[in-house]
């Protein structure tokens, strides 16, 4: 798979098939999309809206080592 900075993905050689497509990015919900169908020969497009949310991190430490 490939991806570019506009979040556009590629996935090659997939077999004939229905599939689930699960999309996540930190700092969103993640998003599953069931029977997806691929075919033989021809490009399967897909448009995935993915909800923004808020991600609470535990404590950070910084150390430096000099």
């Amino acid at each position: 798979m490939t991806s570019d900075i506009d979040g556009n993905a590629i996935f090659k050689n997939l077999t004939v098939g229905t599939f689930s497509v699960k999309t996540s990015y930190l700092g969103f919900e993640s998003c599953t999309v069931n029977k997806v169908q691929t075919q033989t020969n021809k490009t399967t497009y897909l448009d995935v809206n993915l909800n923004s949310s808020i991600i609470e991190l535990k404590e950070c430490v910084i150390v430096s080592y000099t």
